[in-house]
């Protein structure tokens, strides 16, 4: 079953995910976190977008299709403004004004590859990337670690995922146990919540600081 496989493939990443998390929070500061927003909100604002691009590429020829469809409607709704939270968030930091930055390599990477699979493999492949990105939420040591690297100033929109994303993988798990999907969409979905992993980890890793070897 596609749930299952999909839980399994996340599980196998997540202890590296984890490492990488627990690297960030001990070597966490206040310019070391706004660095870390910034390139996330390259991230975030693009979840909306690639939600509208696969729901515009999906072909309504099965009922599983609507009901994907439909999901990401939902999902594009409650996501909507989140990257305006970090746009808050940062202002507290007082580094709003570096947004126009270019993004990291690790960000376009993650955002780029899923545009790709979407794009031009298989729109069901989003389903993939939001797993996972949203079955990982913040912990809530992490939240704590952050909270006092800043002095509790621009933390809103990372403690709002950590509460959320609980809430939206449940969802998405539902919809996943209630489609009937392709062999082609189902290894397309796994795919890119392995690449999407895998990215999401360089991608914490890059926040750390450099040090000397």
């Amino acid at each position: 079953m596609l749930s299952s496989e999909l839980k399994a493939t996340l599980d196998i990443f997540r202890p590296y995910l984890y490492m990488a998390v627990g690297d960030l929070s001990k070597a966490l500061d206040s310019s070391i976190f706004s660095e870390y927003l910034m390139q996330l909100h390259h991230v975030v604002r693009a979840s909306v977008p690639l939600m509208n691009l696969a729901k515009s590429l999906i072909e309504p020829n099965t009922h599983s299709d609507h009901m994907v469809s439909a999901y990401l409607s939902h999902h594009c709704a409650e996501e909507a403004g989140h990257d305006e939270w970090i746009e808050q968030d940062l202002a507290e930091l007082g580094v709003v004004d570096r947004l126009c930055n270019l993004p990291s390599v690790s960000a376009a990477r993650l955002v780029g590859e899923a545009y790709y699979l979407i794009r031009f493999h298989s729109p069901m492949a989003i389903l993939g990337y939001i797993a996972a990105i949203e079955c990982n939420p913040p912990s809530d040591r992490f939240v704590e670690r952050m909270s006092c690297a800043t002095s509790g100033l621009g933390v809103r929109a990372i403690k709002e995922h950590s509460e959320v994303d609980i809430e939206h993988s449940q969802k998405l798990f539902e919809l996943l146990q209630s489609i009937r999907l392709s062999e082609f969409q189902h290894e397309a979905i796994l795919y890119c919540a392995r690449r999407t992993m895998i990215n999401t980890i360089e991608f914490i890793r890059e926040a750390l600081p450099v040090t000397d070897s």
